[in-house]
């Protein structure tokens, strides 16, 4: 049975491909160096390294700069070969992330509304991305925390059958330390 790997040279058959309930890969990009890049494909004009490297800088976005999801899931699905060849040809790479865009708009998943990514401005993404990373990852200072399993001790079942069997409970006396 042949198999046929998904390629941004094949872009309608990727899009059109509902029978794949993959989880959805969903990052923000600048949406006018996007629409800039879906002109340059379109008119056949040249598309540069740097273009697609602004595509995705988004701290260097304006604050009223517009940022919009894409879903790259089908990226996933690239054959080794073929995501070489997008790094190597800027115009691939542009199809992809136009492609993105496309699949994002027809919600292969049919993910409710609700729960999907909007498009922010960039000082809203800033925003988020300022949140202090030990709070995002812990939570509030003053929060109880639970011990993790990586804390645990291994302790050998107490069972009559000692059959090698090895359970992880959380130790007592381990306690996550904060970065001061």
């Amino acid at each position: 049975m042949e198999t046929r790997s998904k390629s941004v040279r094949d872009p309608k058959a990727a899009v059109a491909d509902d029978d794949d309930e993959d989880t959805p890969v969903i990052v923000h990009v600048r949406k006018k160096i996007l629409d800039e890049l879906r002109l340059a494909v379109k008119t056949n004009s040249p598309v540069s390294r740097q273009t697609l490297q602004a595509l995705i800088a988004l701290d260097d976005a304006e604050d009223d700069e517009q940022l919009v999801p894409v879903d790259l899931r089908n990226r996933l699905k690239l054959s080794a070969a073929d995501l070489d060849a997008e790094l190597k040809d800027p115009r691939l790479h542009a199809k992809a992330y136009i492609l993105a865009e496309d699949v994002f708009v027809k919600n292969p998943s049919k993910t409710p509304e609700a729960q999907r990514p909007t498009a922010m401005l960039a000082s809203e993404w800033k925003a988020n991305e300022e949140e202090p990373l030990e709070e995002a990852y812990y939570g509030e200072e003053g929060e109880e925390e639970e011990d993790f399993v990586g804390d645990a001790e291994l302790q050998e079942s107490d069972g009559e059958d000692d059959d090698d069997t090895i359970s992880l409970q959380p130790s007592k006396s381990s306690k996550r330390q904060r970065l001061g």
